[in-house]
């Protein structure tokens, strides 16, 4: 196991006494999916409810359709990580219709009280995603053991100073993982119809931070897809594209914000 690069205290617990706002929980899952595939650990089933509801990855993974294990310490070196890697890995992962209609990540929620990621909102309407996969890591390092971006396909830095994992050319994010420890590690992506450019102009990024929501759409009322947490909502038109986290002393390597990019 490589050893890390950084190493500092864990945020306290996770709901804090602001109120109860960040201590909401998903609607109970149901039904029966995913089998243990490795290193991913603690497997949920995915709720009878999606994709109306977030599927939660913050102490267990919930693949609502499973693409195997890719996330472990294993997969690449060196890798560094700013809290401990207990090997216990949690993703969250769209479902399927077909080889062509992957569903996609649209949304990612976070408690309150640490900004740690907590569920994903997929979107079924088709794009042509799926076939080829890729993933990109947010511990990759380079010879000096220094945090690096992991970007499929440059386009321009859309989160200064915090370390991102972007899609590669013509995809969209599927599936998000992070240590059980909170910090954020993974996405999972697949080709899409994306015929647009990536860029300042076409893409927006949302921020995990003190003023709560950053919803585009579908966050309120009958609509709200993960209640009593903070949620960042691509508008309609958009997919997420790249997952970035804090990288500041002190921190625990939590989601720092989400880019969001349209499809044309």
């Amino acid at each position: 196991m490589t050893k890390l690069a950084q190493r500092f205290l864990a945020i306290g617990a996770v709901c804090t006494a602001v109120g109860t706002i960040g201590c909401g929980t998903d609607p109970e899952p149901s039904g029966d999916i995913a089998k243990s595939t490795g290193e991913l650990d603690t497997f949920l089933p995915c709720s009878r409810a999606y994709p109306s509801v977030g599927i939660p990855f913050d102490t267990g993974t919930t693949q609502c359709s499973s693409s195997g294990d890719w996330d472990h310490t294993g997969i690449i070196s060196p890798r560094a990580f700013y809290t401990s890697d207990n090997g216990h890995y949690y993703a969250g992962e769209c479902g399927t219709d077909s080889i062509t209609n992957h569903h996609y990540v649209v949304g990612v929620s976070a408690w309150t009280s640490a900004a740690q990621a907590h569920s994903l909102k997929c979107d079924t309407t088709s794009h042509n995603v799926g076939g080829a996969t890729s993933r990109h890591y947010l511990s990759r390092t380079n010879a000096q053991g220094g945090h690096i971006d992991d970007i499929g396909f440059f386009t321009y830095d859309w989160d200064p100073g915090h370390t991102k994992a972007e899609c590669g050319f013509h995809e969209a994010v599927t599936g998000v993982a992070q240590l059980a420890s909170r910090e954020i590690d993974a996405i999972s992506c697949n080709s899409a119809s994306v015929t647009t450019s990536v860029g300042p102009q076409t893409c927006n990024v949302l921020t995990f931070d003190s003023q709560g929501d950053h919803c585009l759409r579908n966050c309120s009322g009958s609509s709200d897809w993960a209640q009593g947490f903070f949620k960042n909502t691509c508008q309609f038109g958009q997919y997420v594209r790249g997952v970035s986290k804090l990288t500041t002393p002190g921190s625990s390597g939590q989601i720092h914000a989400i880019l969001c990019c349209n499809w044309n």
